[in-house]
């Protein structure tokens, strides 16, 4: 119940954070997955730095918002951000380190990065009309209305070109506390509860999941939700170990406020221990527009995929 609580208190908030990543060294994340295929030490160092920060943010109760609010998902190295994503007022805004991102791939052996070099000396080259594109490849902030474009690629037959999914597959916010409130259930029917010693006024709960049969249950909750069919396609509930799993939840002021888990206990090749941990800010910053976007139209990108396409006819 104390679990219980902790999450319905984090949902009467008007804003929260979470931030995920691995709690633990280079060393520890090497020592734990060196006997994985093709893993290597520049892997580990690599993982060790990223973290992954997600947000809401709503002028009412999160349980109660309708049109999801706003949101933000961010992926950093722990130098810089990688990749930002903020949707406020049903408009998408976006910016990415290119270059940073493609050095994170250390099997490429630099072609990855020469590939880049010679996009964006391209891109120089385009007219000052098409400025939100350069904008894009040079890692500052853009500004683009998700309907305009979903009409665009829709009207131009792009997205049957491409394969790519309905707009529709996607959850709205009724649906997505259905899915919330189907996922919970699926969880606690396999779980069990223990207090755990509290640390620096912070309380501790373990939660202890029966692997198998969690996955089982949650296939099931899943398979009401049509947008889950193809990601749920190949997965085989026997494919998770058949052994139970200890979760550890931190409770503060009565709000959930982390969420830790020894990853490798789900890993036959992993030795020692790899810690995931998600640390939870239930009064976290409102998230806003960034000031300065350069709004993206579609056929802006056409535009620029023609022009840098003649001018490799040319070269």
């Amino acid at each position: 119940m104390k679990v219980q609580n902790a999450f319905d208190k984090l949902s009467e908030q008007k804003s929260f954070s979470a931030e995920l990543g691995f709690d633990g060294s280079a060393d520890d994340i090497y020592a734990a997955m060196k006997n994985e295929d093709d893993f290597k030490r520049s892997d580990a160092e690599m993982l060790a730095g990223l973290t992954v920060k997600v947000g809401a943010a709503s002028d009412k109760p999160l349980k109660d918002t309708k049109d999801g609010g706003s949101m933000s998902l961010a992926l950093s190295n722990g130098k810089a951000d990688l990749f930002e994503l903020r949707s406020v007022d049903k408009k998408l805004y976006i910016r990415a380190d290119l270059k940073a991102i493609t050095a994170l791939d250390t099997s490429s052996k630099g072609s990855g990065t020469k590939e880049l070099d010679d996009m964006l000396k391209q891109a120089d080259q385009l007219p000052s009309s098409l400025a939100s594109v350069k904008n894009v490849l040079k890692g500052k902030w853009i500004e683009f209305d998700p309907k305009s474009f979903t009409e665009f690629v829709k009207e131009s037959g792009l997205d049957k070109e491409a394969g790519l999914p309905d707009a529709s597959a996607t959850l709205d916010a009724k649906e997505q506390k259905k899915l919330i409130a189907a996922v919970k259930k699926a969880l606690a029917k396999d779980a069990t509860f223990k207090d755990a010693p509290s640390k620096d006024g912070v309380d501790h709960v373990t939660v202890t999941v029966a692997g198998r049969d969690a996955a089982t249950d949650l296939v099931s909750a899943l398979k009401g939700f049509p947008q889950f069919k193809d990601a749920m396609k190949d997965f085989k509930a026997s494919d998770v170990p058949d052994k139970k799993f200890a979760i550890d939840v931190a409770i503060k002021d009565g709000m959930l406020s982390g969420i830790s888990l020894d990853v490798a206990q789900l890993d036959k090749q992993a030795k020692g221990k790899l810690p995931l941990s998600i640390a939870i800010d239930g009064k976290a910053d409102p998230v806003s527009a960034p000031s300065g976007a350069t709004e993206l139209k579609p056929q802006d990108l056409m535009s620029a995929m023609m022009f840098l396409a003649m001018g490799q006819a040319q070269a």
